[in-house]
């Protein structure tokens, strides 16, 4: 387990990864950036949910950064010691990825609706409401 500080960087975008992080407490900000002056915020994250997922399967560096919003307590499993888990206890593993493909789902379909809004903004200059 770490800790950190509020405003501490965890992750960096495009900095090599392979770690998996479960939020134990606290809050997160995931940012992309924009260009050199500019980031979006991605997502929040809160106690029971995670990030880093998509370096941790594909091994390409980090598609985003993480930033502790608030002091947080994460917890990070490496490939090693997840794929030893899941060896020594495989309905825990599969509790997990059950877990990990459910959440990243709702992801996918939340970028999937921001992407529509952004496409409709572009060319209509329509603001969704709903």
């Amino acid at each position: 387990m770490k800790k950190y500080a509020k405003g501490d960087l965890v992750v960096k975008e495009n900095e090599k990864g392979g770690s998996l992080f479960f939020v134990l407490e606290g809050t997160l900000r995931v940012e992309k950036a924009i260009d050199k002056a500019r980031t979006k915020c991605l997502k929040e994250l809160f106690t029971g949910d995670f990030f880093g997922e998509m370096s941790f399967f594909d091994s390409v560096p980090r598609s985003a950064s993480v930033i502790a919003s608030k002091s947080c307590t994460l917890l990070e499993l490496s490939m090693k010691k997840f794929g030893k888990l899941v060896t020594e206890n495989p309905s825990i593993g599969a509790k997990i990825y059950k877990n990990m493909a459910q959440t990243l789902t709702d992801r996918l379909r939340d970028n999937n609706d921001e992407i529509k809004r952004t496409i409709l903004w572009a060319i209509e200059g329509w603001t969704y409401t709903g």
